[in-house]
């Protein structure tokens, strides 16, 4: 092959293999390398065309129907025409908008048509008999109509009975008022006009209850990436009443740390209306809502376009929170944060400093832990390390009276060579892997010889020793005199 650039490249092929043929649909694509312009091989994946029609299977397009793929280029990749005509192919002038249906007669049949087209402009086609597709429709008809007469009749009710009740306090007044019974008192009047007040003043307090919870589903949305667009985000920032063209956002998470879970619910939530309370006030900011039972989550906009001195006012006002609230109320509270240019970036922004409080593997003098994506990097991998150091002193504390534990088989356990455990052994413990074996079997032996109930020779077997000779000089050596002599 000639050299060429990182493009894949798609074709339909037919290959043969042990005397049967098969049809397949291959990728290819250049092999990217480390320096220089250009790649020196390929890779080549094959997909069974048979396979592939599987997936169109519940199309039941065999029945006089097709199915078929092209690129962007017009090229077909694969297809699968039971009807043997070949006019089966859509025009670009039938392909209006990124999917659609329509019918055609082919081959004397009427057949239904899907098409949709991808991303990578590759169109996908299926067509199947117009009576297999309109069929059910047909015999359902009559189901669905009845649905549809028990759906309305259902409303009706629920209309009538609503109306009736709201509208109670007016029919009661129009009652008073235009009965022929003579003059109405002023006592009646007063009564039936406090009772639709009454009741109007309720609904508005039933309204007021329901606009934060509203405020707190936007943003709980926002902070778990629902909002994909520009649009999406833009509309539902401003249901919020947060500016969309400041210069920068703000994230910040609030977690208190070490709740007493065992106090009473109402307590837990006195802590986080007064921790609310003081950031409201010190950002004069309504914009903090609940995020789980221990995170509470802000949204601040700054005009202020360098993000170093955003985040060094913000810092000032954080510590004043953090000083305030553990001074007086004793709640430990810590800050993870990151700061965003644009409202697109929002999202990824939440799920930055999500990733920062879940990944946080050691502590930080700041008074916040911004997002910064080497440290995040650096914490992963150290974390991933300090994983590996406690589940290694886990097993060797699990498997310690094993004669046959030892670096190539604690290795072996977990899929690393030797070389690497015992370099990761002696960074994480400060000492090699046998001596650590050594004073981990003596310390259990003494405790074993200390309650008087083991012999020599039953301690070294229950510990791990083959030998009792070979306890007793590892006994010596660890506490400078023998087991018979301790």
């Amino acid at each position: 092959m000639k050299q060429h650039n990182w493009n894949s490249r798609f074709q339909s092929l037919e290959i043969r293999y042990g005397g049967s043929s098969a049809k397949v649909l291959l990728s290819s694509s250049d092999i990217p390398m480390n320096s220089g312009s250009y790649s020196t091989g390929s890779v080549f994946i094959m997909l069974d065309q048979n396979k592939l029609f599987q997936y169109f299977d519940r199309l039941e397009y065999r029945q006089d129907g097709f199915v078929y793929i092209q690129d962007e280029n017009g090229n077909l990749l694969c297809e699968d025409n039971p009807t043997g005509n070949p006019d089966i192919y859509l025009s670009s002038e039938e392909l209006v908008g990124g999917s659609g249906f329509l019918t055609r007669n082919i081959a004397g049949r009427q057949l239904f048509l899907t098409y949709y087209k991808d991303k990578n402009g590759w169109i996908y086609v299926s067509a199947i008999p117009k009576d297999l597709a309109v069929g059910p429709v047909h015999d359902n008809w009559m189901y669905f109509l009845t649905m549809l007469c028990f759906a309305l009749g259902i409303g009706a009710v629920l209309i009538y009975y609503f109306t009736t009740r709201l509208s109670a306090p007016l029919t009661k007044i129009g009652n008073i008022l235009c009965s022929g019974n003579g003059t109405i008192s002023y006592h009646e009047f007063d009564e039936a006009i406090e009772t639709l007040i009454k009741k109007n003043e309720q609904m508005q307090i039933e309204l007021e209850k329901q606009i934060p919870a509203l405020k707190t589903s936007i943003f709980h949305t926002l902070v778990t990436g629902g909002y994909r667009t520009r649009e999406e985000i833009t509309d539902n920032l401003n249901k919020l009443q947060i500016d969309t063209r400041s210069s920068l956002y703000l994230i910040i998470i609030v977690s208190l740390n070490d709740l007493n879970m065992d106090s009473q619910l109402e307590n837990i939530a006195a802590q986080k209306i007064f921790l609310k309370d003081i950031i409201g006030k010190s950002f004069f900011t309504p914009h903090i809502y609940d995020l789980d039972f221990e995170r509470i989550g802000i949204l601040l906009t700054s005009d202020i376009h360098e993000k170093q001195e955003a985040k060094k006012e913000c810092e000032q006002k954080l510590f004043l929170i953090k000083e305030k609230v553990e001074g007086q109320s004793g709640i430990s509270i810590s800050f993870h944060g990151e700061v965003v240019n644009d409202i697109a970036k929002l999202p990824s922004g939440f799920k930055h400093v999500r990733t920062s409080i879940e990944n946080e593997c050691e502590s930080f003098g700041r008074i916040i832990q911004w997002y910064d994506e080497k440290n995040y990097v650096k914490n992963i991998r150290q974390q991933e390390t300090y994983d590996i150091n406690q589940r290694i002193r886990m097993h060797i504390e699990e498997n310690y009276a094993d004669p046959q534990l030892s670096l190539s088989s604690v290795a072996d356990c977990f899929g690393i060579s030797e070389v690497y455990l015992s370099r990761l052994f002696k960074q994480a413990f400060e000492q090699n892997f046998s001596k650590y074996v050594e004073e981990l079997r003596m310390q259990k032996a003494k405790e074993l010889m200390d309650s008087g109930d083991y012999t020599v020779s039953k301690t070294a077997e229950t510990v791990g020793y083959n030998s009792p000779q070979t306890f007793r000089r590892a006994y010596k050596r660890v506490y400078g005199c023998t087991p018979r002599e301790h």
